[in-house]
Order: C-alpha cells, then structure tokens, then sequence
C-alpha cells in the first residue's frame, strides 16, 4: 500500500509542477498579447517549452518592462 501512496503523491506533485509551469507560461503570453498586440506562433512555441519558473519570472518582468516586442525577443534569446 505504501508503494501505490507514494506513487499518487509523486504523481499529484508532478502535476502541481506542471500546473504551475503553464501558468506561468500563459500569464507571460498574456501580458505580451495585452502589450503588444499580438504575439507570433514562433514566439508562443518557444515560451511554451520552457520548464523553468525562475526563467519565466524574469521573462515576466522584462514583457512589462520591455519597449517592444523585438526588445522583449532579445531577452528571451538570451535564456
């Protein structure tokens, strides 16, 4: 029984992870989209790969505080 109990528990904080990832992601889509206007597929598709929340933090400071798109990209190029 204690293996199947430890198996859930990883398995539900395997989730958590992941739900919270994605809402990272989806908020900094977010703030690009309400900024910007509209934000490239390409763009979308590399902001979705990233498993990294402290990454996805900084890139949410930098889309408020970015100029532009192509500014906010260079940021991005560079994690």
């Amino acid at each position: 029984m204690e293996i199947v109990t430890s198996w859930m528990e990883q398995g539900i904080e395997q989730g958590i992870e992941q739900g919270a990832l994605q809402k990272a992601r989806d908020s900094l889509l977010l703030v690009l989209k309400v900024r910007f206007a509209s934000v490239p597929m390409v763009l979308e598709e590399a902001i979705n790969v990233l498993a990294d929340e402290a990454i996805l933090s900084s890139l949410l400071e930098q889309a408020v505080l970015a100029d532009s798109l192509t500014t906010f990209q260079h940021g991005l190029a560079q994690h």
